[in-house]
């Protein structure tokens, strides 16, 4: 009960529950020793697909290595990473003791993470985007302001300068937004 590790013990045949520490009794609400793990912790009507009890054993039926395994349980809503071994019960049968560590905090920080890397691609990809544009526009805006200055501003040329010296100004603009 001293570990902060939800623990239970089931039966690799029948699935009954024999055991559940404290931390687990807390995520479920209630101790539910003698019921059936997959009803209980899953609220499924037959055992899970991905249950591990086949995992737990070698082909003599001894013991074999922890499996370890991650998942989101849809009952608490929160994600565990499981370490699930037989072991020898009081009575010597071989059962299934699961440790389950509570990952759902660290999930979201990885979730976050994640989020804020791509952000940061997105906006290490504009910027490059921006100035690329920016080393176009800069001669666009000062060879037409040039221009400008050589031309009549009633005339057809001096209309059109002032167009494109315009449009010129909105794409500075736009380039500022973007960065």
């Amino acid at each position: 009960d001293g570990i902060d590790a939800a623990i239970y013990v089931a039966d690799r045949k029948t699935h009954a529950i024999l055991f559940m520490n404290q931390k687990k009794i807390e995520s479920f609400g209630r101790d539910m020793t003698g019921e059936t793990c997959f009803k209980s912790f899953r609220g499924n009507s037959k055992p899970c697909d991905f249950c591990t009890n086949d995992r737990l054993v070698d082909e003599n039926g001894n013991p074999a290595d922890v499996c370890v395994w991650q998942d989101q349980n849809a009952v608490t809503g929160r994600t565990y990473i499981n370490h699930d071994r037989a072991i020898e019960w009081t009575d010597g049968r071989l059962v299934r003791l699961q440790i389950a560590t509570d990952i759902t905090e660290l999930k979201t920080m990885e979730d976050r993470l994640h989020q804020a890397q791509k952000m940061e691609a997105v906006g290490t990809l504009a910027g490059g985007i921006a100035h690329d544009f920016n080393n176009i526009l800069f001669p666009i805006v000062g060879y037409t302001e040039m221009l400008m200055e050589d031309v009549r501003e009633d005339s057809e040329m001096g209309d059109s300068l002032k167009q494109i010296y315009r449009g010129a100004l909105r794409a500075r603009d736009l380039v500022q937004q973007i960065l």
